[in-house]
């Protein structure tokens, strides 16, 4: 069974592609070598569906982007991302990281699915359930506890607790 069949999508659009080898593609010199804002899906036989989209590291990001940085549409036409929360608008969440990015520079980012380190404030609040939202500190989410109404947009939700020796949490992408 071809993996379009499994989805029911055009085929041009689900690739097998693993993780791992577009996060070695992250790092993309200031070449654009797909179009920005482009999506691409993926199946991980143990991880599930997920969604990573190709975007321009914004000048203004307050540093090279790393796996985990949470991040924020820096342009109207959700093509140019920064992981630095002055800049940007926290209602506008485009993902996380998934390798490293370079400020001006071209990179693949993920806006869909689970992922296993999500960078947090260092709160050590979040639990199985919470609503993920962009923080007022650069790079990192903090959370809405599970029912309670969100007042920006999420960008995911939190699938364990946190982990407070590192700062990050699991969680399941929501950003298309």
């Amino acid at each position: 069974m071809a993996y379009s069949d499994i989805l029911g999508m055009n085929p041009a659009f689900v690739t097998k592609t693993t993780y791992d080898d577009l996060r070695s593609q992250t790092a993309l010199p200031n070449l654009q070598e797909d179009t920005l804002g482009l999506l691409r899906w993926q199946i991980d036989p143990s991880l599930g569906i997920r969604c990573l989209r190709f975007v321009l590291v914004a000048a203004s990001a307050a540093a090279n982007l790393a796996n985990g940085d949470a991040l924020a549409f820096d342009d109207k036409y959700k093509r140019s991302v920064t992981n630095d929360v002055s800049d940007a608008d926290r209602n506008q969440p485009a993902g996380v990281a998934i390798g490293t990015g370079t400020i001006s520079n071209h990179c693949w980012i993920q806006c869909y699915g689970y992922h296993a380190a999500i960078k947090t404030d260092g709160g050590d609040d979040i639990v199985d359930g919470d609503s993920l939202v962009l923080s007022t500190v650069d790079k990192t989410v903090d959370s809405v506890a599970s029912g309670t109404p969100s007042t920006h947009k999420i960008i995911g939700v939190a699938v364990a607790a946190d982990v407070d020796a590192d700062n990050t949490v699991e969680g399941f992408i929501e950003c298309l």
